[in-house]
């Protein structure tokens, strides 16, 4: 909650680099407060009497109706009745110099033993305070809620493209049923034995491009382990060193990090070097805590999938070993293709099941 995609959030939605200058004046007498992102630092001041009000800006004034949508300097705000003052001084600050104060002032404590966060935001305006504790939960709901949308959607991705491998190998695996069915009284034991000896070396191929993929997502996690302990030079080794991954998510996540800190390095080194507490620092600081986590997330998930792809395929090598040693009659020939096709059907079941819990 006390991140500055939070405080961002807070701040945009509820206006808050329009601001009082008044003593006991409070924003609670406004309504409906937008600044627009480009808008420049001003002040208005305001005249109010039991009929209407009057803003002043530097260039500008408007006398306006209680209840009236206002636009000027590039806020918009409704003040609903008179609030009781005659004069109120207000400023529009800076949009960074919000979100700092939102930083300092807002704090979030998780209760014991619950799932419940209390939320507090220290404010002389009571009114602001109420309202910044409220958007807050709702920012950070929304933000939970996207970043659990875009995992799933890297999740349904990833299994989709599985789904279409094995329903290629089902294929395979039925296609094989029928030319067995079609061709059995023509083969010769020997020409069984060829067929047998052909498929166990496809299984053998296919078991090492899928432990060589481990080996290349384990690189990447114990990369990502020293990253996660300051060795920011890690990622740029392993670039060179070996692929991310053959997944997509995975991939594209890698990237987005190694970009990231590619522009962190950018930003603060040089003779024009920003400081980390520099606002464009700040942002790419926040990106890459975010990205890290979900690419770790990513890389389990594809180490989860290969160890179960490379256990089938260790369990079908075995089973083929016995079935050439045995070298069996037709009908267990055919059996045995069946149960191939069998594994494979469970298989794709399975990733239909997982791709179901992902949309």
């Amino acid at each position: 909650i006390q991140s500055r995609v939070i405080a961002e959030g807070v701040v945009d939605s509820l206006g808050l680099q329009l601001q009082s200058r008044t003593p006991g004046f409070y924003m609670g007498s406004f309504e409906n407060i937008h600044v627009d992102p480009g808008a420049l630092p001003s002040s208005l001041t305001f005249h109010f009497s039991t009929s209407h009000f009057t803003v002043y800006t530097f260039k500008d004034s408007l006398v306006c109706d209680y209840g009236e949508p206002v636009k000027i300097a590039g806020t918009s705000f409704t003040v609903p009745r008179s609030p009781g003052f005659a004069t109120a001084e207000l400023a529009v600050v800076p949009r960074e110099t919000a979100v700092n104060e939102v930083l300092g002032s807002l704090s979030a404590h998780p209760r014991d033993m619950t799932s419940v966060i209390d939320i507090s935001f220290t404010s002389h305006d009571p009114y602001r305070a109420r309202d910044v504790a409220s958007e807050a939960a709702k920012v950070f709901k929304a933000e939970n809620a996207q970043s659990a949308r875009q995992e799933s959607h890297r999740r349904r991705v990833f299994i989709e493209s599985q789904l279409k491998t094995t329903d290629s190998l089902l294929e395979i695996a039925q296609s094989k049923i029928a030319d067995y069915r079609r061709n059995n009284l023509a083969m010769s034991a020997k020409d069984k034995f060829t067929a047998e000896q052909g498929d166990l070396t496809t299984l053998d191929k296919r078991a090492e491009t899928l432990r060589d993929s481990r080996t290349n997502l384990q690189t990447l996690q114990t990369a990502l382990q020293r990253y996660e302990h300051g060795d920011s030079t890690v990622l740029r080794a392993l670039a060179f060193a070996t692929e991310a991954g053959s997944n997509g998510a995975v991939n594209a996540l890698f990237t987005e990090l190694t970009n990231l800190e590619r522009r962190r390095d950018s930003l603060t080194t040089g003779t024009f070097a920003y400081t980390a507490e520099h606002p464009e620092v700040e942002r790419v600081d926040a990106l890459i805590a975010s990205t890290e986590p979900q690419l770790m997330a990513a890389v389990r998930n594809q180490m989860a999938v290969l160890g179960g792809q490379i256990s089938a395929v260790d369990s079908m090598r075995q089973q083929r070993t016995r079935q050439i040693a045995a070298l069996p009659g037709a009908e267990e020939t055919q059996q045995r293709l069946e149960r191939d096709a069998d594994n494979i059907l469970k298989m794709s079941d399975k990733l239909n099941d997982e791709l179901q819990l992902a949309k």
